[in-house]
């Protein structure tokens, strides 16, 4: 929360890999200084999102997008 509120109060963009409900409270706040604040950006969703969606609003059609994502252990030695 403090990174969000951090934000909107110097009128900076900002993303948050976290998620916190009360963070939508500053949505309003955000709004009204024309600044964007995302939280939630962890790999997907999230910023994996983001970039999809870059990607896509730069190609003439998009018939579907697949994420994947997965997560490897390293075994014990």
């Amino acid at each position: 929360m403090a990174v969000t509120r951090a934000c909107v109060e110097v009128g900076v963009n900002g993303l948050d890999v976290s998620t916190e409900e009360d963070q939508w409270d500053y949505d309003a706040a955000a709004k009204e200084k024309d600044i964007v604040f995302i939280p939630g950006v962890g790999a997907t969703p999230g910023i994996t999102n983001a970039m999809a969606r870059r990607a896509a609003d730069q190609l003439d059609e998009v018939d579907d997008i697949q994420i994947n994502f997965a997560a490897f252990r390293c075994p014990a030695d």
